[in-house]
Order: C-alpha cells, then sequence, then structure tokens
C-alpha cells in the first residue's frame, strides 16, 4: 500500500476487521444469551499450486476492502503484487488463525 503508485488510494484506510480473541468472543457470545460456549484457535496455514491461484485467493477472500479503494484497472496489479511478496517467503501459503465457535441459543418460555 506504501509502494509505487498506490499510497494515495489507501490515505485514511481504516482496519474493517474486528479479530477477537476466543476468550472475549465466548464472552459475548454468553452476554448475548448463548450457552454451552466453546471457543478455540486452531492454525490453518492454507497452501497454493501457483502465483496465480494465490492472486485470486487474495482478490477474493482477503483483499476485498483494498482493492475497493483502486481503479478497476489496477486491481489484478495489487494483488499480484502482494501475492508475489507472501511468494518471498518460498512458500505460496496464507497463514489464517481461525477461530471455531460452538455454542447453544438459550431457549426462553
Amino acid at each position: 500500500m506504501g509502494e509505487g503508485r498506490f499510497p494515495t488510494f489507501f490515505t485514511g484506510l481504516e482496519d474493517p476487521w474486528n479479530f477477537a480473541a476466543a476468550k472475549t468472543t465466548k464472552a459475548r457470545l454468553e452476554a448475548a444469551g448463548f450457552g454451552e460456549v466453546n471457543t478455540w484457535l486452531r492454525e490453518e496455514p492454507t497452501q497454493f499450486d501457483s502465483m496465480d491461484e494465490l492472486a485470486r485467493f487474495l482478490k477474493t477472500v482477503v483483499l476485498g476492502h483494498h482493492l475497493e479503494r483502486l481503479p478497476e484497472s489496477e486491481r489484478e496489479h495489487f494483488a499480484a503484487i502482494v501475492a508475489a511478496r507472501l511468494a518471498q517467503r518460498g512458500e505460496l501459503v496464507v497463514d489464517y488463525l481461525r477461530l471455531n465457535i460452538l455454542a447453544k441459543r438459550e431457549v426462553t418460555a
């Protein structure tokens, strides 16, 4: 975002995500009336077979908020640059830490 022709597109960008911890999520669900709440984190690195596959995944799943700020003509290029940066680590992998949730909605009569 901070290199080449991209910085002007990302001025004022706010992070749209809220990655709450498992403990925080459990407390929020219980406060909302859920019972038997179980939350846990699981590492789920996601491997890709090609740069094109990785770039397509990034465009579709990860970079949506960023791509909205770019002209259509720049989106493919931006996703390709991000994919190339990830590939510099030696593998085509996106590191995920997944929050899992099991809970039952308490029924009131």
